[in-house]
């Protein structure tokens, strides 16, 4: 994750020309929506866990989370989490909230048109010279008819 968002974010500010320039002030704040995402994750498991005394968060926030899905939460699992822990749900509750103001509604719409979309056919501007083709011992296809 870290190493995809650094690469994102990379293009999105290193890369010049039409990247920055479709840069919007939600991508921005996406970015950093994310990046304390992973920071609080990472704090979350490296702090508490490995270095800290540990923390099951399965006994816990798994079943608040859980209790969140069914619209019964139970406040009490969560108020005796760790902060960062805390802190990292309401950093999801937020990122949730973001979604639909920025590109990542995309997810929803985009992918579902490709599955009845038409086949894109790619064809020569009348005119034009005809592309050699990669192997000159196949015949080549006929033209297709015009529309």
């Amino acid at each position: 994750m870290v190493v995809g968002l650094l690469l994102l974010i990379a293009r999105r500010f290193v890369v010049g020309g039409r990247v920055r320039r479709t840069t919007t002030p939600m991508d921005r704040v996406l970015y950093v929506a994310l990046a304390a995402m992973v920071v609080l994750g990472m704090s979350a498991t490296i702090g508490e866990n490995l270095i800290g005394p540990g923390y099951d968060y399965r006994e816990t926030i798994a079943v608040w989370f859980r209790g969140v899905f069914m619209l019964s939460p139970d406040t009490s699992l969560m108020a005796g989490a760790p902060l960062v822990y805390q802190a990292h749900a309401l950093g999801g509750f937020l990122f949730l909230a973001l979604w639909p103001f920025t590109r990542l509604v995309h997810v929803w719409s985009a992918p579902m048109a490709y599955l009845w979309r038409p086949y894109v056919v790619y064809r020569r501007r009348p005119g034009a010279a005809p592309l050699p083709h990669p192997r000159p011992d196949v015949v080549r296809d006929r033209a297709l008819p015009p529309r």
